[in-house]
């Protein structure tokens, strides 16, 4: 009773409502150009010009040091890294919003 009145009891129950997310299929796999490293040393320099210079009609070429070679190596290794933590979240995600196996059985 509540002042004097007869209160009706509520009774709740919880509704699970299952949204449908869709899974985006994943993206192709990359086909990356090959790419070619040459060493180049006092020893070899003149040849590498000269082979330079057949190949692309000027002598021209993009050049690192070692530690900028290094710097290098490390940042790939750190974006292969970055990618596979991604796709490890993605697939946490993607497990977590496909329905569980007991509400197939259920239905």
């Amino acid at each position: 009773m509540f002042g004097g009145k007869q209160v009706e009891k509520v009774v709740v129950k919880p509704i699970y409502i299952e949204k449908h997310i869709p899974i985006k299929a994943r993206p192709q796999g990359l086909n990356l150009l090959d790419l070619r490293f040459e060493v180049v040393s006092h020893k070899n320099l003149e040849k590498f010009l000269e082979d330079n210079k057949k190949r692309n009609g000027v002598i021209v070429f993009i050049a690192l040091d070692i530690s900028e070679y290094e710097a290098l190596a490390i940042n790939m290794a750190d974006i292969v890294t970055y990618i596979e933590q991604q796709k490890a979240i993605i697939i946490y995600y993607e497990g977590r919003i496909q329905p569980k196996e007991e509400d197939n059985e259920q239905e």
